[in-house]
């Protein structure tokens, strides 16, 4: 009896589980800053980040749909779209970002998953040159620690893609990281910065560099969130994660992590619905 109360209660577990990882709602979030330009203000953006080749809908419909309803200038991906070594294994999100591409300007900045295919030696590098020529081709404009400005009325701001080493995704801790190290990757520029950096953990090397607004993923939610306490682990094995998804603040900077769109590592999601991140930015 005990056994098939288990059973029954594992199979709900695994149900419920599935259905949530489905579950996508868009978030909104508006930002004030006195340092934005004028030219600016009102200006809206959508972040998709951690889709780890998830399915909204058929080829990605229902999240086309809300993409579509957020009414962005551009979007701004933060990594992690993908996971296969093959090209075929993501030839599915591939077609979805070609799909937008279409429609938006995009920037996109890798995760540590396209990292670290990037430089495997077992067909990873090549599947990722693959995905990373098509996309280009659709107009993708890939951030490998590199800055491009949007400009309009004459005034600019500044989008950084960030791309860490893979020490920094350690497994088990969070790498310590040097004061200079950013620095060495990407000049930080004159300009209201957007800097769209994988991994949450360095949020004060970022408020150091100077970021203006960080936006981040990586740790999906935290997996499983509990009342009062968050977060409960996050991809790199850390347990309680101090950034686990929302609005943090240092000093001048924010930094908007997102849940994420998918699952891997630790596939569960609990109370922690994927998000598709909407953002407006305000002079003020």
């Amino acid at each position: 009896m005990a056994g098939t109360v288990c059973l029954a209660a594992a199979a709900v577990f695994a149900g419920y589980e599935r259905w949530e990882n489905h579950r996508l709602i868009t978030e909104n979030y508006t930002f004030s800053f006195r340092n934005l330009p004028k030219a600016f203000d009102g200006s809206r953006f959508v972040f998709l980040t951690d889709l780890h080749n998830n399915q909204f809908g058929e080829n990605n419909e229902t999240l086309f749909v809300e993409i579509q309803r957020a009414k962005p200038e551009a979007l701004f991906i933060g990594g992690d779209m993908i996971v296969g070594r093959r090209p075929e294994q993501n030839d599915r999100t591939k077609e979805f970002v070609k799909r937008l591409a279409a429609e938006y300007p995009i920037y996109y900045t890798y995760g540590n998953h396209e990292a670290n295919q990037r430089y495997a030696a077992d067909g990873g590098a090549e599947a990722m040159e693959h995905y990373e020529k098509e996309l280009t081709a659709a107009g993708v404009r890939f951030l490998h620690n590199e800055t491009v400005c949007l400009e309009r009325n004459g005034e600019r701001i500044a989008i950084t893609g960030m791309e860490l080493p893979p020490i920094y995704y350690k497994r088990g801790k969070v790498q310590k990281m040097e004061a200079d190290v950013l620095e060495s990757l990407a000049a930080k520029p004159e300009e209201f910065t957007i800097l769209l950096a994988h991994t949450p953990f360095y949020f004060r090397n970022y408020t150091d560099w100077g970021a203006d607004l960080v936006l981040s993923g990586h740790v999906h939610g935290g997996m499983v969130k509990l009342p009062l306490i968050g977060g409960v682990a996050s991809p790199q094995y850390t347990l309680f994660p101090e950034y686990d998804s929302g609005v943090y603040t240092q000093e001048n900077t924010r930094m908007l992590l997102s849940r994420g769109l998918g699952l891997h590592t630790i596939p569960i999601r609990v109370f922690n619905r994927p998000e598709l991140s909407a953002i407006q930015l305000r002079k003020g």
